[in-house]
């Protein structure tokens, strides 16, 4: 892969959002696995973003010039899919084969993957069959990604996809913890961004089921602005901290959240219809989860427990090059960088 030096591997995940370059160095020594480099810019336009990457690796204090970056969007297509078991020889080119049921594309536009999901049966399946991930992503998506971090002097490693890297840094968290949780809790993970939201559910530290929607920051902010008559920035922060104004803030929002928790209630139907099972606990990250009040709103409509989560709450932290204190207060924000850098261990 490009990143062994001197018995210690190093990683940095970039997350290139919408409104903010994330990047996370991780350092792994075998025994231990350490945060040795991080840093956030603000993109203040698509024109900048190269500006943003450049600003954000120069401030990170990073070891390393390889990277893990991620896809999200229309372009990129996640699928869980029955089929006939089969050898993983005959697997991907029976994916190829039908890969019109899969994905709205044509083959020759995208990169094609698929893996088998082993213990991952579902109430629909029969004994012959097994479930299977499959990922399309446009080529020209993947080509752009590489061409702009190459551009600036970074070299790319690994090619994820933002809900696969959601995923990874929950596993993470649970591996480093003093007893992983194997047991059969369902988990949610809920990371909204400023544009969309990705929703992940895992179990037994397995992806059972994923997608995105486009209800996100950036429609709680717009709904604040138009409803008090305040500019995008006044509503941005206003919306994270009320000062007194938390019944317009509530206001303001309900309908949007009416929409975004209809979103997530999808998501749950599916995976309950199809596995015969509730959902245990919603975790939320990102920085559109942090509006006023979101997590006692969801609460009540779910009637679940909701928290924030912060995927380094049990990770080492070098102080020598990393400010803790901004680590953690931008921890929720940090998740897809985290399971970016996680690929480091593969």
């Amino acid at each position: 892969m490009g990143f062994f030096r001197r018995g210690e591997k190093r990683l940095i995940g970039l997350d290139l959002g919408s409104s903010a370059v994330k990047a996370v160095e991780y350092t792994d020594y075998g025994d231990r696995l350490v945060i040795t480099g991080f840093s956030l810019k603000a993109v203040e336009s698509k024109d900048l973003l190269d500006q943003a990457i450049r600003d954000c690796i120069a401030e990170g204090n990073f070891h390393t010039r390889d990277v893990a970056v991620s896809l999200s969007g229309r372009g990129v297509v996640v699928r869980f899919v029955n089929m006939m078991k089969m050898d993983d020889d005959e697997l991907e080119s029976a994916v190829r084969y039908e890969a019109d049921k899969y994905i709205p594309f044509e083959l020759s536009e995208v990169m094609l993957g698929c893996q088998r999901l082993e213990g991952v049966r579902d109430a629909t399946m029969s004994e012959k069959e097994m479930k299977v991930l499959v990922v399309a992503a446009k080529r020209e998506l993947v080509e752009e990604v590489v061409e702009m971090t190459k551009r600036i002097g970074l070299s790319p490693v690994v090619v994820d996809v933002d809900l696969f890297a959601l995923s990874n840094a929950y596993e993470m968290k649970q591996r480093l913890g003093p007893k992983m949780e194997t047991g059969d809790k369902v988990d949610v993970l809920v990371d909204v961004g400023a544009n969309k939201t990705s929703v992940a559910i895992v179990k037994n530290l397995t992806l059972h089921f994923a997608r995105e929607f486009y209800i996100a920051g950036n429609d709680f902010t717009d709904a604040i602005a138009r409803r008090l008559g305040l500019d995008l920035n006044e509503a941005a922060e206003l919306k994270q901290n009320p000062a007194g104004r938390e019944m317009e803030i509530e206001d303001a929002v309900q309908q949007v959240l009416a929409d975004f928790a209809n979103e997530i209630r999808l998501s749950f139907d599916y995976y309950e219809s199809q596995y015969e099972e509730e959902v245990d606990e919603i975790l939320l990250s990102g920085g559109g989860a942090r509006l006023y009040g979101m997590s006692q709103w969801l609460e009540q409509a779910f009637g679940k427990r909701v928290t924030m989560w912060d995927p380094f709450e049990l990770m080492e932290v070098d102080e020598t090059s990393v400010n803790p204190e901004a680590v953690a207060r931008n921890a929720p924000r940090l998740v897809v960088a985290a399971g970016l850098a996680a690929r480091v261990r593969g």
